[in-house]
């Protein structure tokens, strides 16, 4: 195959990613398919290429591919073991009919199959994916609505009488059927770059609807919670799926290196994360010591003086980037910063499940 002809497959592979409700924005200098090219096969992406959010069959992807429907299937696997395609196995294909096969669908970008490839990620494909996220890849899949992620906050920086339940992390890790531990892909991507994070790597959690077959990875619900509470430690930001059941993912942000958090502090992507809290300072209690400062992931919270300089100094929070994470709750040794939910008016309530989150993407995109 030609070079210009294997450009015209990635080139279709990633308007095919962009009809996925996860959305994957073309840019001026075509950067985003520099990037397909370089994390995905060329005989996958031509099968990736011709699918799309709405789930097919075998043959009708072999049709449209070209290929017999045996190949077809091999590719299909191959795209299935790094998150770029998924198979269903009962799909409502009709009013009136289910499929009688399993049926597959174009899985999305990210997250997905970004992360799915850190094993093999290389300082090239870090490199490609920073230019695609700075062009406009973060404006476009971080700014649409509803947002990707839900900021959940730590869980001793919240009030059970006031928190929601679809914000509650230790209840949302709960009701997973398991879960698996996986490395941050941003983390990951980064260190790639030469930049060293002072945060551990294994630290995203993936939250499953069914127990994996083999198990593999699989941690106890005791273990979850136990690397919850070292992340509230260490200042990390919950991010969780923004959908009210069927949880796919806790990542533990920072702010150095979060797609999510860096959208709203790098790339100026407004409401890139979805949040119901903020924080609060009582003067009173505060001796302006700095730690949540230190603590906070997106610079939402300093010390200053208030009057003259060499006033006493207190902590400020700046409301208009605040996201409720807690983490300048839980660090504060005076407790002198609480968090609160915003008036009901300002609260957003998630779409019920993954599918209706896709269905509202797809609407609003």
């Amino acid at each position: 195959m030609t070079s210009d002809a294997m450009d015209e497959v990635y080139a279709r592979l990633a308007a095919a990613l962009d009809t996925v409700p996860n959305g994957y924005p073309r840019t001026a200098s075509g950067v985003e398919v520099e990037l397909l090219a370089a994390l995905i096969p060329i005989e996958s992406a031509q099968v990736a290429a011709v699918m799309g959010h709405r789930p097919l069959t075998v043959a009708e992807i072999a049709q449209r591919a070209g290929l017999p429907e045996a190949e077809t299937t091999r590719r299909l696997d191959g795209l299935a073991a790094f998150d770029a395609a998924e198979r269903i196995e009962a799909y409502q294909t009709t009013r009136d009919a289910a499929a009688t096969s399993p049926v597959w669908r174009l899985g999305p970008f990210w997250p997905g199959i970004f992360d799915a490839l850190v094993p093999t990620m290389s300082a090239e494909a870090a490199a490609l994916m920073e230019r695609y996220m700075t062009e406009g890849g973060a404006a476009g899949i971080m700014g649409a609505d509803p947002p990707i992620g839900r900021v959940l906050p730590a869980p001793d920086a919240a009030r059970a009488d006031w928190i929601l339940p679809y914000d509650d992390v230790r209840r949302v890790i709960e009701q997973a059927a398991a879960v698996t531990v996986n490395d941050c892909v941003c983390r990951l991507e980064r260190a790639k770059l030469g930049h060293t994070c002072e945060f551990p790597t294994h630290v995203c959690m993936i939250l499953h609807d069914t127990v994996p077959e083999d198990g593999a990875g699989v941690i106890s619900q005791e273990e979850a919670l136990d690397l919850l509470a070292e992340t509230d430690r260490l200042g990390l930001v919950h991010v969780a799926t923004n959908i009210g059941s069927g949880w796919e993912f806790v990542c533990n942000c920072c702010g150095c290196c979060c797609h999510f958090l860096r959208s709203l502090t790098e790339w100026r992507v407004e409401n890139a994360v979805v949040s119901n809290y903020e924080a609060v300072v009582d003067l009173e209690a505060c001796t302006g010591c700095g730690t949540c400062e230190e603590r906070c992931q997106i610079d939402a919270i300093g010390v200053a003086a208030r009057g003259e300089p060499g006033d006493q100094c207190f902590a400020v929070v700046d409301a208009e980037r605040c996201i409720g994470c807690g983490v300048c709750v839980t660090g504060c040794p005076s407790e002198a910063v609480t968090l609160r939910r915003l008036p009901e008016a300002r609260v957003t309530a998630p779409p019920a499940d993954p599918e209706a989150w896709g269905a509202e993407r797809l609407r609003n995109r």
